[in-house]
């Protein structure tokens, strides 16, 4: 099918001139900015211009903007007050402006890193990965001069740590008999509400609602009028220190169970006078 010349012409007089606007109106962004002007043939090879606001544009001009193709991305971006309007500027902390440039690229790469898991628990996982991630560069962001060139790395860690791949395929095989001990998971679930008991009240809650209730990170944040990422860091340094805690006190637990008795054992065997052990 053949476009008719004339529906052709419209549409070239269109598009120079909107291309014409463009130019003018990032022309005189960039003289504010103390930056020299764009040429012609710049915006015809597909240059994109700066968004006003990193944190209103659309998530194609500031990933543009924050992984530019072909040249090293620039740093800093979070903490640069011309980026930002002045309403993202006032109520969007650093920490959440950071979170915004990097969260969601990590995102579609912890996805397709666990895109093996069923979709439900895939999404609870590929949150918390990132969360626990964007905290981490935050906090080493002064170490790092370009914050991707360690993100990557950092988030198939904390995958691979989470879901380490098999080395082999699993047989099918028949269900072994029933060995353990059932009071052993009653006492895992009393170690862990005692350790959830310690957690402050804001964390305990955005776990018992992202985890038991199975609330996406969105949905806690709304109901409890905080970011996102307030809700992911939170949530993460959560279960890090509960599996810190609950680590140490299983491992008490273990000694208590098998050492304590054989060493009762030894006692009860040896003399009632303590001075006779070695006669």
């Amino acid at each position: 099918m053949e476009i008719p010349d004339e529906l052709m012409r419209n549409w070239g007089q269109l598009v120079v001139v909107h291309l014409g606007l463009g130019m003018h109106e990032h022309g005189e962004r960039l003289a504010a900015r103390g930056q020299p002007p764009r040429s012609e043939g710049e915006y015809m090879n597909g240059y994109q211009p700066m968004p006003d606001c990193l944190g209103c544009c659309e998530e194609s001009a500031r990933r543009a903007v924050v992984f530019p193709a072909g040249t090293e991305s620039p740093t800093g971006l979070y903490a640069e007050a011309d980026r930002w309007c002045s309403r993202c500027w006032t109520h969007r902390a650093e920490f959440e402006r950071f979170h915004l440039l990097y969260s969601r690229r990590l995102t579609r790469y912890v996805s397709r890193r666990l895109e093996s898991l069923p979709y439900d628990r895939r999404t609870v996982t590929v949150e918390d990965v990132v969360g626990e991630t964007v905290e981490l560069l935050w906090r080493d962001r002064h170490k790092h001069r370009v914050p991707e060139r360690v993100m990557y790395p950092i988030a198939s860690s904390l995958a691979a740590r989470r879901f380490p791949p098999e080395k082999e395929p699993v047989a099918l095989e028949e269900p072994p008999e029933e060995t353990t001990d059932p009071m052993e998971g009653m006492e895992d679930l009393i170690l862990l509400e005692e350790e959830f008991a310690k957690l402050p009240e804001k964390t305990r809650r955005y776990l018992y609602e992202h985890k038991g209730l199975g609330k996406t990170a969105e949905e806690v944040a709304s109901d409890a009028g905080v970011s996102k990422s307030t809700v992911t860091v939170t949530v993460s340094r959560g279960l890090r220190g509960l599996r810190g805690a609950f680590k140490i006190l299983r491992m008490i637990l273990d000694i208590i169970r098998y050492i304590a008795p054989a060493f009762a054992a030894c006692m009860a065997a040896a003399p009632a006078k303590p001075w006779e052990w070695w006669s």
